[in-house]
């Protein structure tokens, strides 16, 4: 088969190292060690769990983090929710507010499944919404979800007399079903320390909690209250910490519903979340001890390869830029476009949109990079900082079986492995087959689109 011609599939059974790259790594047991770990604690939390498949857009993702147990899923696109109807998903909820030029492709989706829902956030759109339901003479009620604003600022009705006034119409139109509230709590993302995080989530489950509760007391049925982003749900859902008592963690507002989605790849955003800030004493620049946790838990990674050293600059160029890695920067005291494992030193300092620019944190010993310790060729492993837009730059993701720890061997380790076997017998120059970090066991193909 010519090489320009072969599928994705191709490589299954491959070593990632043989790939073109950048490509995109999926760690497949760090997956789904994370997907089980949350379908867990929401259990023991009392919490329904509704998974938002957007980080990934895939068939697989979305399988894996329901867990053979859960139904309920949230898309960020109609070509995710496409997908999911075309393989039998069927309690679906589109997660931002609905516009009119989507109402005949609803209207479609909605007859198609068990549950289609939509969210809406002002009385405009739900009067339209009314409107072409008449018009279509529809049999069916749109289910429909209100969004509200719980600190984030981005979508959601303001508190009180506006989402008063549009639950109200919702629940005694005959043309909707309301399933309740939904905030996302995005600002969860920028807190530094736990307190900070407790702070944010359970003041979106208290406003959330107390905007139903007003609501019920007013007439108003109101079946769900889903609140959450990946921090604030693991919030929600951790057990008491040493020292804590239990009634500090399970006296909490009283949501029905948790939804997230970066939770089952992480990244390095998720890392610095609840840390504190300060750099301690002694620490060198670019430590990511107090990170690394999290970052062994990632389960995604992008395969880069070094095309040029510059000893003089003191600088690698890779194959890895703003198309691979997205343009998100590292947050206090991280910093640059990615976390390169095994190095810590290295910072993915500039992108452009088809190669990084890797030099080292400030303060380090720049004579570190070199072409003996990373020749043309060799590959870097580098963590995104925010894998939900470096996994929609990649038109497949290659999944290997994975496991505990990542084998980060220098990049030269590979080159003089290479060399030695060129002196060796036939049986020596044989490719050793490659292990369960490196051996493409499934490729999965993402949805493009809106």
């Amino acid at each position: 088969m010519d090489e320009l011609e072969r599928p994705a599939e191709y490589w299954i059974g491959k070593s990632i190292f043989e790939l073109r790259t950048p490509a995109f790594i999926v760690d497949k047991y760090k997956t789904q060690r994370n997907c089980s770990l949350l379908i867990n604690k929401s259990k023991a939390a009392g919490l329904a769990l509704r998974p938002h498949i957007k980080t990934h857009k895939t068939v697989e993702g979305a399988r894996m983090q329901l867990g053979g147990e859960l139904e309920s899923v949230v898309v960020s696109t109609l070509a995710e929710a496409r997908l999911l109807c075309q393989n039998g998903f069927q309690d679906i909820l589109y997660g931002i507010p609905i516009s009119p030029d989507k109402f005949p492709e609803v209207k479609i989706l909605g007859e198609r499944v068990k549950a289609f829902h939509l969210m809406v956030d002002n009385l405009s759109i739900v009067k339209q919404l009314e409107n072409f339901h008449k018009e279509k003479k529809m049999e069916k009620k749109f289910s429909v979800f209100l969004a509200v604003n719980a600190g984030y600022g981005r979508e959601g009705t303001s508190l009180g007399d506006m989402t008063f006034k549009v639950a109200h119409y919702l629940s005694t139109s005959s043309c909707f079903e309301f399933q309740g509230l939904y905030s996302h709590s995005g600002h969860a993302y920028a807190c530094a320390t736990d307190e900070n995080l407790a702070a944010v989530s359970l003041e979106e489950a208290s406003i959330m909690a107390e905007e139903a509760e007003l609501l019920r007391k007013n007439g108003i049925p109101v079946k769900h209250v889903s609140v959450g982003s990946t921090p604030a749900a693991l919030f929600l859902v951790r057990p008491p910490k040493a020292g804590e008592s239990v009634s500090e963690i399970t006296n909490k507002p009283k949501v029905t519903e948790i939804h997230a989605g970066n939770y089952l790849f992480l990244d390095c955003q998720q890392a610095i979340i609840g840390k504190e800030l300060q750099e301690k004493e002694g620490n060198a620049p670019g430590d990511v001890e107090r990170y690394q946790d999290i970052l062994d838990q990632c389960g995604c990674y992008v395969l880069a390869r070094v095309l040029s050293v510059y000893p003089d600059r003191k600088k690698l160029l890779i194959d890895a830029g703003a198309l691979a890695l997205s343009k998100d920067l590292a947050r206090a005291p991280l910093i640059g476009f990615g976390h390169v494992v095994g190095y810590p030193y290295l910072v993915i300092e500039k992108i452009t949109q088809e190669v990084g620019v890797v030099t080292t944190y400030p303060g380090v010993d720049s004579e570190l990079i070199n072409e003996q310790e990373f020749p043309i060729g060799s590959f870097l492993k580098i963590i995104p900082n925010h894998s939900c837009l470096t996994a929609a730059c990649f038109p497949e993701y290659y999944v290997v079986e994975g496991g505990e720890s990542v084998d980060d061997s220098a990049p030269s380790q590979l080159r003089e492995d290479e060399e030695e076997s060129k002196d060796g017998t036939e049986e020596d120059q044989k490719v050793k087959p490659p292990g369960k970090h490196e051996k493409v066991i499934e490729v999965w193909k993402p949805c493009r689109g809106w």
